[in-house]
């Protein structure tokens, strides 16, 4: 698995904080560093001094991960709905009972409007 979090020059690696500064972690030194913007440089700093700024970032990305969950649920059930032989009318089946080609034939797509209409751009 490749690795996602961005490093600097140095190998330090970049941790973005929701209000636009940057947390750089030197891993070998174990030394921590601020700075307020990718353009400006970074300064020592002590763990109380961004401590609220990382909670603050951990709670969004739990957020993200909760929405993506209910996301990823919304379209599973979508997908399960549609994926199941008798909602289409077909001339060959595969050996799971799927057809190969096929036209629906319940529905017409309402449950999958319904599911993904928040989703649309």
């Amino acid at each position: 698995m490749s690795e996602v979090i961005k490093r600097d020059q140095y190998g330090y690696k970049i941790y973005p904080l929701l209000d636009g500064s940057e947390v750089l972690w030197a891993e070998e030194e174990r030394v921590l560093f601020h700075r307020a913007s990718p353009e400006s440089m970074p300064l020592t700093t002590d763990a109380d001094g961004v401590f609220e700024d990382l909670l603050a970032l951990v709670d969004s990305l739990q957020q993200q991960l909760a929405e993506r969950d209910r996301t990823i649920a919304k379209l599973h059930e979508v997908l399960t709905f549609y994926w199941k032989p008798e909602k289409y009318l077909a001339d060959e089946f595969y050996e799971d009972g799927h057809p190969k080609s096929c036209v629906i034939t319940r529905d017409r797509g309402k449950k999958a409007e319904e599911v993904l209409k928040p989703y649309e751009m």
